[in-house]
């Protein structure tokens, strides 16, 4: 059952293979066990594989994810700018401008998704990448720490789209509570 073990990343046998060496040797394992090490390793590999070369290159270009977070984030922006502008400070110009293109949108149930989804998607664009967080076990108590090393484009970038999904929030409270 330890050559199944070999299966698995070096990194998923470094933080886990101690405690499933533990579990062999106490004699806690079954065949079904043996056959779940097996069949689970090559998934393991290819999700820890994949997400990190995703990860990596995301990481690597840092200015390519802020780019592609703003363009994420800049309809729903334009719109939430625009609506703010009319029905808060009166300046009506902007919205009466793109209100026919967002009449339009409104009518297309994707377009509309993809209004509410922008800022979502270009919050993870520009702040994931360059984030990690760590989930663990300390006897009994379960630890949690969150390390970030964010350039300061994507760090704008992803603070205007917490910004924009805390608006959006708020509008949402308000007309609907």
């Amino acid at each position: 059952m330890r050559l199944a073990l070999w299966l698995y990343p070096a990194r998923w046998r470094g933080r886990y293979g101690d405690e499933v060496t533990e579990l062999i040797d106490a004699g806690r394992t079954s065949g079904a066990d043996l056959v779940d090490l097996v069949v689970s390793a090559p998934i393991r590999s290819t999700l820890q594989e994949e997400a990190s070369t995703v990860n990596s290159y995301l990481a690597a270009h840092p200015f390519r994810t802020a780019v592609v977070a703003l363009l994420a984030i800049t309809p729903t922006a334009v719109l939430v700018a625009a609506s703010l502008l009319k029905y808060v400070a009166g300046a009506a110009g902007l919205f009466d401008a793109i209100e026919p293109a967002v009449t339009a949108l409104n009518a297309n149930s994707i377009a509309e998704k993809a209004l509410l989804v922008g800022p979502y998607v270009g919050l993870t664009l520009a702040v994931l990448p360059f984030s990690r967080i760590r989930i663990g076990r300390e006897g009994r108590r379960v630890t949690a720490t969150a390390e970030f090393a964010v350039p300061v484009g994507n760090l704008l970038v992803g603070a205007l789209a917490g910004a924009l999904i805390v608006v959006m929030t708020l509008y949402w409270a308000v007309e609907n509570l």
